[in-house]
């Protein structure tokens, strides 16, 4: 298992085709191994913009974060990270969209670049419980040597929550 981030957002309650939040983001060590966590906590600003329209939606979700503790035998932590997004929603509850996650490492100097060109999901009902349920193209454009280049597939099932009014 990986670091885990989390993301709080402060947004307008009371929005139209235009929405948007910003907030912190926290790095927390949770990696089970060396080689894949950071062992450093961190912290830092996130943001999203989003413009939606009839179905569609457009936008952008990035967040930077810097180390602020840790164990001494690992590199600090500064990280950018920007993840532009499209999405298309049909009256049946099919989402049709394309994203890439981009980040750039400013202590090593790296960047790692994966784009979805097409992703799919389909809004279901597992008894009470609402899921996502999709798949996408998953391919590495660029990244560090040790991170293997190419293209795969990635499958995804997310509880969906609807808010409470």
């Amino acid at each position: 298992m990986s670091d885990s981030t989390e993301s709080l957002f402060l947004s307008p309650v009371h929005t139209k085709s235009f929405i948007w939040g910003t907030g912190p983001i926290f790095l927390v060590p949770t990696g089970t191994n060396g080689l894949l966590g950071t062992r450093k906590f961190g912290v830092g600003p996130t943001a999203v913009v989003l413009k939606h329209k009839g179905h569609t939606n457009i936008g952008l979700l990035a967040s930077h974060i810097w180390s602020v503790a840790g164990s001494d035998s690992h590199p600090q932590v500064s990280q950018t990270y920007a993840q532009p997004f499209v999405a298309y929603t049909t009256t049946k509850a099919w989402t049709y969209a394309m994203t890439s996650y981009d980040t750039y490492n400013w202590t090593a100097g790296r960047w790692t670049a994966i784009v979805n060109p097409i992703r799919v999901s389909k809004l279901v009902k597992l008894g009470p419980q609402k899921l996502s349920v999709g798949g996408a193209l998953r391919c590495t454009v660029t990244s560090p040597q040790y991170q293997q280049k190419g293209c795969g597939l990635e499958f995804t099932v997310t509880p969906v929550y609807p808010a409470k009014r």
